[in-house]
């Protein structure tokens, strides 16, 4: 059945759906491994136990397309809708990028420490250029610049609407 959604809708979905994907998965290999099947050479499996792992396979099965086409419809919109001459995926690699430089500066700044060496006394260990950094930083306006662009990203995520074929979500 297709649905119009939000992107921010889609996103939330299908974080939904991986959950419930990975607990199915662990319900499904727990009921199919390691289970007795045959006592001195009789079969002991339940046609209950069987019936229900085809249930969970099938179920499995259908998540895993919703799974899917939900990732193919977020692609999708993430490519299609344009800000500023950059597309929403554009965006987010900027978002991303920017998280992992501002990361490396700031572990850059904070990682120090200090150790009691033998036969040394006590040693400072650190980064000689945390000024640099710290100036980089600010001079960038990186923490502000990204908080803005999350929003906007949020933003456009609340108000674009994308078609989605979904079993049972």
């Amino acid at each position: 059945m297709i649905k119009k959604i939000t992107m921010q809708q889609a996103i939330f979905m299908l974080s939904n759906l991986q959950k419930k994907e990975a607990k199915l998965k662990q319900q499904f290999y727990g009921s199919c491994r390691d289970i007795p099947l045959k006592k001195d050479g009789e079969s002991v499996v339940s046609q209950e136990l069987v019936e229900k792992n085809i249930d969970r396979f099938k179920e499995y099965k259908a998540l895993l397309k919703d799974i899917v086409n939900l990732k193919k419809a977020i692609h999708a919109g993430n490519n299609k809708v344009v800000y500023e001459g950059k597309t929403l995926n554009d965006l987010l690699i900027e978002a991303k990028t920017g998280r992992q430089y501002l990361s490396l500066l700031e572990v850059m700044i904070h990682d120090s420490r200090i150790s009691l060496e033998p036969n040394l006394g006590v040693i400072e260990y650190g980064n000689p250029n945390i000024e640099m950094f710290e100036e980089e930083i600010e001079s960038l306006d990186l923490e502000n610049k990204l908080n803005e662009l999350s929003q906007l990203i949020e933003k456009l995520n609340t108000e674009v609407e994308i078609e989605v074929d979904l079993e049972n979500a």
